[in-house]
């Protein structure tokens, strides 16, 4: 029979979260409650919601998800292109925060 898979196994939520994207504006945001991380190219909204319950022990009331394209590049002759993201929007519900900005 196979394993029964762990509840709260936060490997699967590092594979779906990449990392917090870090800017000014992202740390403008998350004093709303709003949060922005790069996500997995195939993650879906449940699954960013599940992954941020799993990691972080809050439920989002929202998550909005956007592709983001690989910017076009030049090195002398050479052309290249930015590799393309996929980011997300988590909303927290309001009195709710996330300590990622705590070191930056």
């Amino acid at each position: 029979a196979p394993a029964k898979k762990a509840k709260n196994d936060s490997r699967d939520a590092y594979r779906i979260l990449l990392r917090p994207i870090i800017t000014e504006k992202a740390a403008a945001m998350a004093s709303d409650g709003v949060y922005v991380f790069e996500v997995a190219p195939g993650a879906g909204k449940v699954e960013v919601r599940n992954a941020v319950r799993d990691l972080y022990g809050v439920t989002p009331r929202r998550v909005n998800i956007m592709n983001r394209k690989g910017k076009r590049v030049r090195f002398g002759r050479t052309q290249g292109t930015r590799r393309a993201s996929r980011k997300a929007l988590v909303f927290l519900p309001s009195g709710k925060h996330l300590d990622i900005y705590d070191g930056v």
